[in-house]
Parts: structure tokens; C-alpha cells; sequence
């Protein structure tokens, strides 16, 4: 199926909010309206947040010691709905760090999900 066909994927470009310059993801319409994007600082408290279906943060654990990870991972849990997902880069895991996330290979990918 051509991406122009595909019922998700789009050829144009998602546009993000500043702080994300230059960063395109490509999406219909319709799913366009039902995404919200903001900053989040990591490692500091974070502000009520309503919960949501999925989380991309990959390719950002890799920065961070073990016990900043599971204070992270933690605070994911609580904003994940229970049937969320979590993607995470592909050197990145939960493994030993927070075991109430459950890896799933999906393709060429891994998402996390309780």
C-alpha cells in the first residue's frame, strides 16, 4: 500500500510546536487533530499530567543512570493509560530497571505496556 493510500501515514508533514524545530512526522488529518505534543523536563517534578495512550521517548534513556531511569520509567506509569504503550529507542529498556513493563517485538520495533 502507497503511503498516500495507508489510513494513518500521510505525505504531509506533522508539524510540532517550538521546542521542536525541524522535526516532521507525517500523519493524516484527522489523527493530526487527536495528537498533543509538549516539553517535558525528565528528571524535574512533573506537572499534572491527564493520561495518554502513548509515549515516544526514544533515544533518551541512554542518557541517564539506572536510578534516573527508574524515576522516569515510574513516572510514565502514571501517566500511561493501562492499555498504553510505551517506545523506547532500540538500545533502550526496561529490563532491570522497572519490571512491571512488559516488551512486546512488534516488527522491527519493541514497545513496552503493563
Amino acid at each position: 500500500m502507497a503511503s498516500g493510500d495507508d489510513p494513518v501515514l500521510s505525505k504531509q508533514p506533522l508539524r510540532f510546536p517550538e521546542p521542536c524545530p525541524g522535526f516532521q512526522a507525517y500523519t493524516k488529518e484527522d489523527v493530526r487533530q487527536m495528537i498533543n505534543f509538549f516539553e517535558l523536563n525528565l528528571t524535574m517534578a512533573w506537572p499534572v499530567v491527564t493520561q495518554v495512550d502513548i509515549v515516544f521517548i526514544r533515544i533518551v534513556l541512554i542518557y541517564f543512570d539506572n536510578k534516573t531511569k527508574k524515576s522516569i520509567l515510574a513516572k510514565m506509569r502514571c501517566i500511561l493509560k493501562p492499555d498504553g504503550y510505551l517506545f523506547l529507542g532500540t538500545a533502550e529498556t526496561t529490563l532491570n530497571i522497572d519490571d512491571s513493563y512488559k516488551r512486546t517485538p512488534y516488527g522491527k520495533t519493541t514497545y513496552y505496556h503493563f
